[in-house]
């Protein structure tokens, strides 16, 4: 019997009520020479009866698996496969009839391509549409900054798959990502540009657990750049300003008042301080109160910039930084090769995102790096006739006050409006700031609250092994 030429996997847990649509999806193809492979993966719900109607199917095999997790199921179907390309879906998604014979056609005349992957639609749970997603074209020079596209509904060589060992099975969330990073680090990939898959969004759905998704995805960051980016020779310096550039509102001494056991600049600096790639710790203040504290937990003084900004954006926080290192900074900083300006107004921030900032600077090698509140923006705009929406796009704020930037860029003068900027998304209280006595009583509030982030491990790792 000759082996097929694709490979379809389906992972399957507890999702019985999507899982004939989405095989009928795969069974209706105008490409037809697959297997079809369904990696049941411990349903206790009615996936198994869905199964039994296609029993008889000669295309279809079913791989019963223990409740193993989503990566290593993934990993088990396609291991068990036998075409030399492959696709997985989730059974909660489908796939456009003409998928397969589009996208094999593009790695049947590009064998130079490892990767094809569409355009998605979104869909809710009674498969009625809710937007369209265009994903990056890497072809084209874009990058994985935001979003990455789906892993699942790509079409790769079994051979890459190989090479790379498969999905990490130690993630409970973001394999996509890890496996997007580590596919475009080695094979080539290439957007289709046509939407040919249909991404169900609903409340079981896993990537609804963003603190935990937000946890994964730095981990991933931080592992693949410390094996592929290790910044050999570069250094990075964090810079904590008393008075965050364009806001001069907010008064220095807030940052010397105790607050749940700790002032915010100690916890601002003892946070930098514990950064695996910042060499220095820096702050920037004139007020001698600051300082003296700054200096008792082990940071450096430097005395602001002469000129002060007028706007509070990041175009103000890069002039800021920029006018910190023609006073001399850069003589008594080395100069660095990054530096990472904090605030240490948000008290709430997880220690890791300055890390995160970092690494995303060197895996995509941006220019500057901004901090964003990760609450979705619906922008509106007043009419004689009312609210009008401005787009159905999702729209971001800086929110924050986190700035990783080259300065070898910095230098150059280029302004903000040229640079490659990528953003590490806050999820509240991450981005809420210190503004004044009001804010302090608040903050009281949130600490007896509990209201910090704070995710285990064992939330976004599993043991295995």
């Amino acid at each position: 019997m000759a082996l097929p030429v694709v490979s379809v996997i389906v992972t399957a847990h507890n999702y019985g009520r999507f899982l004939d649509q989405c095989i009928r999806s795969v069974l209706g193809q105008t490409f037809q020479d697959f297997e079809l492979i369904i990696a049941n993966d411990g349903s206790i719900d009615n996936t198994a009866e869905v199964l039994e109607t296609y029993v008889n199917d000669a295309r279809v095999r079913v791989l019963p698996l223990p409740g193993v997790g989503l990566a290593a199921a993934c990993n088990a179907g396609i291991r068990a496969s036998r075409g030399r390309w492959v696709i997985r879906l989730d059974a909660d998604d489908f796939l456009d009839p003409h998928a397969l014979l589009v996208m094999t056609e593009v790695l049947t005349r590009r064998p130079e391509i490892g990767l094809a992957y569409p355009d998605y639609y979104l869909v809710d749970e009674q498969s009625r549409f809710l937007g369209f997603v265009r994903v990056p074209r890497i072809q084209e020079g874009e990058r994985l900054l935001g979003n990455n596209p789906l892993a699942a509904g790509c079409l790769y060589r079994r051979s890459c798959f190989d090479a790379l060992g498969g999905y990490n099975e130690t993630l409970r969330y973001q394999e996509d990502y890890d496996f997007w990073l580590r596919f475009t680090e080695r094979f080539r990939a290439w957007a289709v540009g046509l939407p040919l898959l249909f991404y169900r969004q609903h409340g079981n759905s896993m990537s609804k657990s963003r603190a935990n998704r937000a946890a994964a995805r730095r981990y991933v960051k931080r592992e693949f750049t410390r094996m592929h980016r290790q910044p050999g020779g570069q250094a990075a310096v964090c810079v904590i300003p008393g008075i965050w550039p364009g806001v001069p509102d907010r008064s220095p001494a807030l940052l010397c008042r105790e607050i749940g056991g700790h002032t915010p600049i100690a916890l601002a600096v003892e946070q930098a301080k514990a950064c695996e790639s910042i060499d220095r710790v820096v702050v920037v203040t004139d007020h001698p109160e600051l300082g003296r504290m700054a200096r008792a937990v082990g940071a450096e003084l430097m005395a602001p910039p002469a000129a002060a900004p007028q706007t509070s954006d990041s175009a103000a926080a890069l002039a800021w930084v920029q006018g910190l290192m023609k006073g001399g900074a850069a003589d008594n900083l080395g100069p660095p090769s990054l530096v990472l300006l904090a605030s240490p107004f948000c008290p709430f921030r997880h220690p890791d995102r300055l890390q995160e900032a970092l690494d995303t600077v060197l895996i995509h090698s941006c220019d500057v790096v901004v901090s964003v509140d990760a609450e979705p923006v619906v922008p509106w705009s007043v009419s004689p006739e009312g609210l009008e929406l401005l787009t159905a796009g999702r729209a971001l704020r800086e929110a924050g006050e986190v700035l990783a930037v080259r300065t070898d860029w910095l230098m150059e003068g280029h302004p903000v409006t040229d640079a490659l900027v990528g953003s590490i998304e806050l999820l509240y209280p991450e981005w809420w700031c210190l503004k004044d006595e009001a804010s302090m009583r608040t903050c009281e509030t949130l600490l007896a609250e509990s209201a910090a982030l704070r995710v285990s491990r064992s939330a976004y790792l599993r043991t295995v092994g």
